[in-house]
């Protein structure tokens, strides 16, 4: 997957070498205009907006959709984010309907809770959940 990012054309840094400053939500950096052309009626100005992937202006488009992109872009980032904050609840052993922290009694780091909220010890192949089963009552109506 490819993804262009909106940037507004600065001014031309270089004419001849068809080269163009371009800020990119605050960081400037030096593109190639070559694919859109410059001093042409549909060439890159300073002030137009453009969408630029690895290090070219790939086509002009309106101020709106640049806004609009950026915009989506931003709330990208905002789920990321939360999803961030989500894998650091789960894996602190947090409540991920309430964001609050859970219980941790008589567990040790390392262990997982079992069945019936019985601690088991786990093991690197899984010995304590497999005797756990092995041990287990039969749920009322469940198959044997």
């Amino acid at each position: 997957m490819c993804l262009g990012i909106p940037g507004q054309v600065v001014q031309i840094s270089d004419a001849a070498q068809l080269r163009a400053t371009v800020d990119v939500q605050g960081v400037r950096r030096e593109v190639s205009v070559a694919l859109i052309g410059v001093g042409e009626p549909d060439g890159a100005r300073a002030g137009d907006w453009v969408i630029v992937h690895v290090g070219f202006a790939m086509e002009k488009i309106d101020e709106a959709q640049a806004r609009h992109t950026l915009d989506e872009l931003d709330a990208l980032g905002d789920m990321y984010a939360e999803l961030e904050g989500l894998d650091e609840l789960v894996s602190s052993g947090g409540d991920v309907l309430t964001g609050e922290p859970r219980p941790r009694e008589g567990r040790e780091h390392g262990d997982v809770g079992g069945l019936d909220g019985e601690p088991v010890q786990q093991g690197t192949d899984g010995e304590g959940r497999a005797q756990q089963l092995a041990e287990r009552q039969p749920v009322v109506g469940e198959q044997p």
